[in-house]
């Protein structure tokens, strides 16, 4: 978990906010602002450098600056944007382009760059710039007197570094453009953006987090020091190792890879044109979780004490008691990284060699002097048990969408934080629940879903959250030709 941290921007020094101290001075300054909250914005997803937007990146462009400037004449906002702005999971990056080829994992060089500070900045720099009318609306908007808050996702824990709000940061203070009506100086408004590393608490109004935390397959350990400390890299996940070291390579951008089956990964493999290649993408792949559960316990606990000091230092500048805190920190899923048991399973390693184990035992017994019927029955008998056995392992698999569970932790949150709507993204699936004790909202996803099966809830959608003498009102919304449409009410 970072501090805060200085950065030069117009000739000047300025200190940006993150998650240890951002409450401290929301408390002061930010108490009578709404809230507007998007989430999953995946910039930069399926980017190769050198080459223009697709269509539907420029689509999703066009609506967040349509979007921006609606808002940016219309209230006080504190606009959070809640996890995964930018997809650095899907970027590829060389040692080459951050000009670092020693010291790495051979990895690195066939696969791209791990998550490291370098490269990942780097990346952030490629997707500002060929999304720069975002970055222009978004200066815009904050230099008209609105604040910025960005909380970290699963696709975007680069965030945790320093190096990389910076480049945000800078990037916004260049695209600033000086007005005597504006409302900012380039320095105040690098001091309206903030980063936070967990949640966004508003007292008495909302508690914000990505979800990824109750996703074990995206999910961290400890997500205030999620640091490799061996390899000075963000902690492998199994969704962000799977992106690096397949899908970005063999998997068509808009395919749903999450959702295959067993029998659909081994078509995917063997149509592909590159089973070679497949395979040793996947055996490095398998070789570094493995290797990543099997992580001595003493860097765990020295880690851990880490992670509750900062938790310590969280609560006391959130005003909250480090207990309650410390309880919705023991939500989170506990990541498939972590355990060798569960990297078989979440690769689907140990149905694979229950298939070629029943294989093997078919051709062995078709070589034992029986008789045919004898054979067939055999063989018959090897199947119903594989397939029975198989059976069992799918049903013991984590479950690749975690809202249920999202939705249990937003109630222990509400009971517990005087939070009375808790929001949440990750899961791209829009929705507001609302029950006795208050309210959770999903914001979903701004990026458009199939075209094939269009569902209003699954696009352009966003959370408005205004303080009343009554407490929270708003809506979940979705941007639609230029305006916000409610999609469902929001009010406790």
């Amino acid at each position: 978990m970072n501090t805060g941290a200085s950065f030069p921007v117009d000739g000047v020094t300025v200190y940006v906010a993150t998650v240890a101290n951002a409450h401290e001075n929301e408390h002061d300054i930010h108490m009578n602002r709404d809230l507007l909250v998007i989430s999953d914005l995946h910039l930069g997803e399926a980017h190769r450098p050198g080459f223009p937007l697709s269509e539907d990146a420029q689509d999703r462009e066009a609506a967040l600056v349509e979007f921006l400037d609606h808002y940016r004449t219309r209230g006080e906002w504190k606009l959070v944007i809640n996890g995964d702005m930018v997809d650095f999971l899907s970027i590829t990056t060389s040692p080459a382009d951050i000009g670092t080829v020693r010291g790495l994992h051979p990895d690195d060089h066939h696969y791209g760059m791990a998550q490291r500070a370098d490269s990942a900045a780097l990346q952030l720099e490629q997707v500002l710039v060929v999304h720069h009318r975002f970055v222009q609306a978004l200066a815009d908007f904050v230099g008209d007197g609105h604040e910025l808050a960005i909380v970290v996702g699963n696709h975007d824990a680069a965030f945790h570094f320093p190096e990389v709000q910076a480049v945000l940061v800078n990037a916004l203070a260049r695209a600033w453009r000086p007005d005597p009506a504006r409302l900012r100086t380039a320095g105040e408004l690098a001091e309206a953006v903030s980063f936070h590393d967990w949640f966004l608490l508003e007292d008495g109004l909302a508690w914000i987090e990505h979800g990824h935390q109750y996703d074990a397959y995206c999910s961290f350990e400890h997500q205030l020091d999620p640091l490799d400390p061996e390899r000075d890299e963000l902690d492998p996940t199994v969704s962000g190792v799977a992106m690096r070291y397949v899908s970005n390579h063999f998997i068509p951008h808009g395919e749903n890879a999450e959702e295959w089956s067993f029998s659909g990964y081994l078509a995917f493999a063997f149509t592909s044109g590159k089973l070679g290649e497949v395979i040793g993408a996947y055996a490095a792949m398998s070789a570094r979780l493995l290797a990543r559960a099997r992580v001595r316990r003493r860097l765990r606990a020295e880690r851990r004490k880490r992670h509750m000091a900062r938790l310590r230092m969280l609560a006391q500048r959130a005003r909250l008691p480090e207990w309650k805190l410390a309880i919705v920190d023991a939500q989170r899923r506990m990541p498939a990284s972590n355990d060798v048991r569960e990297v078989l399973s979440a690769l689907m390693l140990d149905r694979l060699a229950l298939t070629g184990g029943a294989l093997g035992f078919f051709g062995v017994g078709l070589m034992l002097p029986v008789t045919w019927g004898q054979a067939l029955l055999l063989g018959l008998g090897v199947t119903l048990l594989a397939i029975g056995f198989d059976s069992w392992l799918a049903s013991t698999r984590e479950d690749v969408q975690p809202q249920d569970r999202m939705r249990r932790v937003a109630q222990l949150i509400r009971r517990m934080i005087a939070a009375p709507v808790v929001v949440m993204g990750h899961a791209h699936d829009a929705m507001v629940e609302r029950t006795a004790d208050g309210v959770y909202v999903n914001t979903g996803t701004w990026v458009a879903g199939d075209k094939r099966h269009p569902n209003a809830l699954r696009a352009f959608t966003h959370l408005v959250l205004k303080r009343t003498p009554k407490g929270p009102s708003g809506g979940l919304f979705r941007w639609v030709n230029g305006r916000s449409v409610q999609l469902e009410p929001v009010r406790t």
